[in-house]
């Protein structure tokens, strides 16, 4: 298809650049929530049956040249490959290309996939860090899962129907398709949730920590005694002095806080042993002689 490059940032790499996508829903909920990613850079592998395609192709009662407005628009920064799943080799194909992707992204009725060997359990195993997301209407579980679901149903089950219309009237539909776009954009925000949680515990805390100041984020590692006397920080802003102790040498300590600019005060000396400063405060400052500060102690009173 023909790109004017004049009316679009197509170039633009995206944040996710570099997620490989593999797309195997129909219609509105599951290839929107592709769509969503792939309009923020990832690669958008969209898997159709050879025998007609997904029947956005042909959606809408308005097709100008028998083309669907909608298609160009929900498949958009996608690639298109065949596969028919209902088949042993379509599957290893399926297989094959998932084990090169990041995400998954289906909106079957929940079972289809494992019906045909591809559950999470099976696809797992060749990309242990695949992110799975099911579009589904009632989700994979609970008494209502297996039943076939529409954005419609959804609509009406979610509350949307009757709070929509005029009081004294039937329910009536919002004119687009509300409840399949809310499905997909929550699918889209889960999937970059899971990515983000899955890179997360793959770093290590310095690389973590690089990429979130990188990305502006404020976080910062939780310090122990060593850790802080380790810091290049620290060192650089002497948030640690070290004075030496009697009996245990080296002796670091925090600095002095708040810092003045002029006059920044500073650490004399360490924590005295009792009574050090006797003579000193006594005989020099109180003019006390030697005699009396040596009877004063004999006699407990110093």
């Amino acid at each position: 298809m023909r790109v004017d490059e004049q009316q679009t940032d197509g170039g633009a790499a995206g944040p996710l650049a570099g997620v490989r996508v593999v797309e195997c829903g129909s219609l509105i909920a599951g290839p929107f929530c592709a769509q969503l990613l792939g309009d923020f850079g990832a690669e958008v592998i969209k898997v159709e049956d050879p025998r007609g395609g997904d029947p956005m192709r042909q959606w809408g009662s308005t097709r100008p040249q028998g083309i669907s407005l909608s298609w160009p628009i929900i498949a958009r920064n996608k690639k298109s490959v065949t596969c028919n799943l209902r088949t042993a080799e379509g599957q290893q194909i399926m297989r094959d290309l998932v084990a090169t992707a990041d995400v998954l992204v289906e909106n079957f009725r929940p079972g289809t996939l494992e019906r045909w060997g591809l559950g999470y359990p099976e696809l797992s195993t060749r990309g242990p860090g695949l992110v799975l997301a099911r579009v589904t209407g009632y989700g994979q579980t609970g008494p209502y899962a297996s039943r076939a679901g529409f954005g419609s149903i959804g609509e009406a089950m979610g509350g949307i129907r009757h709070v929509t219309g005029e009081a004294d009237r039937a329910p009536s539909r919002a004119g687009i398709s509300l409840g399949d776009s809310l499905a997909g954009t929550f699918a889209a925000l889960g999937t970059v949730m899971a990515l983000l949680a899955r890179w997360s515990r793959t770093l290590d805390a310095d690389d973590l920590l690089g990429l979130l100041h990188e990305a502006g984020v404020p976080a910062g590692l939780t310090y122990t005694a060593a850790d802080m006397l380790d810091d290049p920080h620290f060192r650089a802003r002497h948030a640690i002095v070290r004075l030496v102790h009697d009996r245990l040498g080296s002796f670091p300590m925090q600095n002095v806080a708040p810092r003045l600019s002029d006059t920044p005060g500073g650490v004399r000396w360490l924590g005295p042993e009792l009574g050090e400063h006797n003579d000193e405060i006594y005989g020099g400052l109180l003019g006390v002689a030697g005699e009396r500060r040596e009877q004063w102690a004999a006699r407990g009173i110093i």
